[in-house]
């Protein structure tokens, strides 16, 4: 009776130990034009942060005017594409070599979060700005001297968006005070026309990179846009 007993609390210790480490994101990201769906690999996030990038920053209007009244919240871009990386490929202005990313297909959505008493409302978000890259049409054969051609943008600021409808099931930041920029998590789906043409975004993943850019120099980064803003539910 006694080993019956103590093989039961190991039982229900492994089952507990697997409750709290289980993600309740899976492995999913999906990128569609006019219904045909695109390969796209992952999902991640920038956000505007505090200058030592520990916090979300708390912004006095996620609308930048465009609402009736003031919405205050965090800015976070969520970013769902297909996108390759030559290393050490770039050489910029100042003489630093980076490595060189390319962006096939996918996209990018600019939620803002309404904040109340420090808790994020996904209920209430607010898709503010679009980017939408198709590579579509392009073709490409591998080989051992060419590379995929990157993808073209399909929305601007004087893109016509005739619909946009959204949700944003769970979001999850990694602990930012603590250092992390790899876990957290967001499942959600966007279903938008722009210019005539259907784009279907959705994802349930963790993240693995999530950027902060700190103010003051990107105080005023990722502005919304009137075109996206007006079609919100």
């Amino acid at each position: 009776m006694k080993t019956w007993t103590l093989g039961l609390l190991a039982s229900s210790m492994v089952l507990a130990s697997t409750a709290v480490l289980a993600s309740p994101y899976a492995n999913e990201n999906n990128f569609a034009v006019d219904g045909k769906a695109m390969k796209v690999s992952e999902t991640s996030a920038r956000l505007l942060s505090n200058p030592e990038g520990s916090a979300p920053l708390l912004v006095d209007d996620i609308t930048d005017g465009m609402g009736k009244t003031k919405v205050p919240g965090y800015k976070v871009m969520v970013m769902t594409r297909a996108l390759s990386t030559a290393f050490d490929a770039r050489k910029k202005d100042d003489g630093t070599i980076e490595n060189l990313k390319t962006v096939h297909r996918g996209g990018k959505v600019l939620f803002g979060i309404p904040v109340k008493n420090g808790k994020m409302n996904i209920n209430e978000a607010k898709v503010l700005s679009l980017g939408l890259i198709s590579d579509d049409g392009k073709t490409f054969t591998p080989n051992n001297k060419d590379t995929a051609p990157s993808g073209e943008q399909k929305f601007s600021d004087s893109s016509k968006v005739t619909a946009l409808s959204y949700k944003i099931n769970s979001l999850t930041l990694p602990n930012l005070k603590a250092g992390e920029r790899v876990g957290g998590g967001i499942n959600y789906q966007l279903h938008t026309v722009v210019d005539g043409h259907t784009y279907d975004v959705s994802a349930n993943t963790v993240f693995p990179s999530v950027e902060t850019k700190g103010q003051p120099k990107h105080l005023k980064a990722f502005p919304a846009k009137a075109n996206v803003f007006e079609a919100n539910r």
